[in-house]
């Protein structure tokens, strides 16, 4: 008698994660769909809505929507594709937040030779310079808990991703299921 390997943690956050994300995705683009082409135009589809939009908005439902599956049934591509969409999420999150652009200026500001950083402790200037993300914060510790704060969901991501691939119990898990 086989035993069978449970559904490790990872798989179950991750199979979570891609569910909603699948519903979101897939009510955000019937709902834009619905209000951009049915009956001509419409105030509240926005004009630069492309057929390349279009195509990526089902790209992503159509991938998470299969990683959903293939985490489901214990498949290796769910596995892989589960890891390399958490990653890419990793990068996006990362890239979307002020914190690359501070760090490049602060570099651009150390290499250079360039002008002082300003200190993080005094006012604001200029609302939308490249710096506000480093000024006003009533201590260092503030500042430092700011970018915690930004980094902390793309790192959650990034740690799912790798228990994802290299966990033990996610290894023996795919490999039952991917053996028969």
């Amino acid at each position: 008698m086989k035993s069978s390997v449970a559904r490790p943690p990872s798989v179950w956050i991750s199979q979570v994660l891609f569910l909603l994300s699948l519903i979101g995705f897939g009510v955000a683009f019937l709902g834009a769909l619905l209000s951009c082409f049915s009956g001509g135009p419409s105030p509240r589809c926005p004009a630069s809505v492309t057929p390349t939009d279009v195509l990526i908005s089902l790209l992503v439902i159509v991938l998470a929507g299969l990683t959903f599956w293939g985490l489901q049934t214990g498949r290796r591509y769910g596995q892989w594709l589960g890891a390399i969409l958490l990653i890419a999420a990793v990068v996006v999150g990362i890239s979307d937040s002020p914190l690359p652009r501070a760090l490049n200026v602060v570099l651009l500001s150390l290499l250079s030779g360039g002008g002082g950083l300003t200190d993080p402790l005094q006012a604001c200037g200029h609302p939308f310079g490249g710096m506000t993300y480093l000024c006003g914060y009533s201590s260092y510790a503030a500042l430092a808990w700011r970018v915690i704060a930004d980094l902390l969901p793309s790192l959650l991501l990034g740690v799912l991703a790798v228990r994802l691939l290299c966990s033990d119990a996610a290894r023996r898990f795919f490999h039952q299921r991917s053996n028969g």
